[in-house]
């Protein structure tokens, strides 16, 4: 079996989640924001998402140069091939030695590299991918920055493939600190976004006879303790802040307790509080508990700083004071 899941079961596991993760509508939202960092990442012409059905590819985000030419179609064998070996594809010069470019070579890739788009259990879904219009050397650095958007775009997926039960594991500090913020910054400049962060954590379930009695008691109601989520929580929170979002947006685990919700297109303050007041998932049920949450959110836009934004937007605790994600 190949690396991707050629094995009957495993492949029929893939093919469901790749059928979960088709958008409705073909909205990509925050996807064709994704292609556009692998190509701004890679110095490449075109950047590209795209998932591999059983006998097709789904091509999710597709991002063409600023000038306006349109978008290549990606090469079939490409997506496929990733899949097949579970690992990076790339291709130098797809121009044989000895053969001239033909004349609408501009519009062709002539060079790839592509890595795996992996579900939050491992199976290949796809492939991000960069193309390019001249022949040239992939590095090791090239497939380290491609391997950041592929696990932004996994991440941004998770949450809208429904056979995943468990959460991704938090952002890594390199992908915090390095990807997103570029991300951030490359929706900044095109449209305004709503960027909505939410940390939670657990309170004991409430006791209305003992409750009633230490009001009787002292004349104020009891402030419960609380505590750090415990995992199972953590999922019963991502899960009700993802029956919220839409499509197009990406909701992104940043830290072991915090989500960050990035909502293109939001252009008003106020639609910013609307959405941060509908993410605000306190009273959830959970096993230990009920959750507890502080939401923040602020707007973004050309001409703003996208990483002070988004520095001020995850610098909050529960308890409405800052802390590190």
């Amino acid at each position: 079996p190949g690396a991707g899941g050629a094995d009957g079961g495993s492949e029929r596991h893939r093919l469901h989640l790749v059928g979960t993760a088709v958008p409705p509508d073909g909205r990509p939202g925050v996807i064709d924001d994704l292609a556009r960092l692998a190509a701004r990442r890679m110095r490449a012409h075109w950047g590209a998402l795209c998932l591999v059905a059983r006998d097709r590819e789904v091509p999710l985000g597709i991002a063409a140069p600023p000038d306006g030419e349109p978008p290549p179609s990606v090469p079939r064998s490409l997506p496929r091939r990733v899949v097949d070996t579970g690992g990076p594809v790339v291709a130098g010069d797809l121009v044989p030695r000895g053969r001239s470019p033909g004349p609408s070579a501009a519009a062709v890739p002539r060079a790839y590299a592509a890595v795996p788009l992996r579900a939050v259990g491992g199976a290949v879904l796809g492939a991000v991918a960069a193309l390019d219009v001249l022949a040239r050397v992939w590095s090791a650095e090239d497939a380290a920055a491609l391997d950041d958007v592929a696990a932004l775009a996994g991440h941004a997926l998770a949450w809208r493939i429904a056979a995943e039960t468990a959460p991704p594991a938090p952002l890594a500090a390199r992908l915090r600190g390095g990807a997103l913020v570029e991300l951030v910054a490359l929706m900044c400049e095109a449209d305004r976004l709503a960027l909505v962060a939410v940390a939670v954590e657990d309170l004991p379930p409430p006791e209305p006879e003992a409750l009633g009695r230490i009001r009787r008691l002292t004349g104020r109601p009891f402030a419960a303790p609380s505590g750090p989520a415990t995992e199972r929580s953590r999922r019963a929170a991502g899960r009700e802040i993802g029956r919220w979002c839409r499509w197009g947006d990406a909701l992104l685990r940043v830290g072991p307790d915090r989500f960050l919700v990035l909502c293109p297109g939001v252009a008003e303050e106020r639609d910013a509080r609307a959405i941060a007041r509908r993410l605000d998932v306190s009273g959830t049920p959970t096993p230990a508990g009920v959750l507890r949450a502080a939401v923040r959110g602020a707007v973004a836009g050309p001409g703003d700083d996208a990483a002070a934004v988004l520095a001020a937007v995850l610098t909050m605790g529960t308890g409405g004071d800052p802390s590190p994600p």
